[in-house]
């Protein structure tokens, strides 16, 4: 089975297409929790490689996408603060999906054994937005979108992405919430998102008693 998080660990990935306000509720979330951690994955030299000027075969780009969540799931395992992530595992399985013309609940079986190497969160938030939403945001990004954003933003990759989402959403064995970003404030998203996760009695103190918290993004070197 999965790695185990520890019991008194806090790990909450936030997953979604680009423009749907990931970063933005992670760091609303984040202002919530003493000592919090941020994790964009990729980071580091991960990052670097993926968005280099060499051009990676498809299971190269895995590869190196695994590694990073595995390095992701092994800082929330094992400390004892809370971890917030953008991005891991569903965002791997789906763009290696479309990559290979597969769908992703196959992609998902067919990397089951690399993706248990991964300790899992407590907790999955899902954002979207429509797509004309999204336009509209990318039209004011800044700084300008990358080919691989820009992509995304193809009425019917939208589409299938969102879709694949909530299939291997479904698949997994952790809590999860949708939120549609489309028409709703960045406050609003942050409080449905934080009283879920008080549902849960994930530990989210009153913000107010941790307003000058500090948020640590931490980076992950080869």
């Amino acid at each position: 089975g999965h790695p185990r998080p520890s019991a008194t660990m806090t790990g909450i990935v936030i997953e979604g297409l680009d423009l749907v306000g990931k970063s933005t509720l992670a760091g609303s979330l984040a202002a919530t929790m003493p000592g919090t951690r941020i994790v964009e994955s990729p980071q580091g030299a991960y990052r670097d490689l993926l968005r280099g000027p060499v051009r990676l075969s498809p299971f190269a780009r895995l590869a190196l996408y695994i590694s990073a969540n595995i390095e992701v799931g092994l800082e929330f395992a094992s400390h004892d603060i809370p971890v917030i992530v953008v991005r891991h595992v569903l965002s791997t399985v789906i763009h290696h999906a479309l990559a290979q013309d597969e769908s992703p609940a196959q992609s998902m079986r067919n990397l089951d054994y690399l993706l248990r190497q991964c300790p899992p969160p407590n907790a999955l938030i899902v954002l979207e937005a429509s797509h004309e939403e999204r336009v509209s945001r990318a039209a004011e990004a800044t700084p300008s979108l990358t080919e691989s954003d820009n992509w995304t933003l193809q009425p019917d990759v939208h589409a299938d992405i969102t879709d694949a989402y909530r299939e291997l959403a479904a698949e997994v064995d952790i809590p999860v919430l949708f939120l549609d970003t489309t028409s709703s404030a960045v406050a609003a998203t942050a409080r449905n998102a934080s009283d879920w996760l008080h549902s849960l009695r994930i530990y989210l103190p009153d913000a107010k008693a941790v307003a000058a918290t500090e948020v640590q993004h931490v980076d992950f070197p080869l």
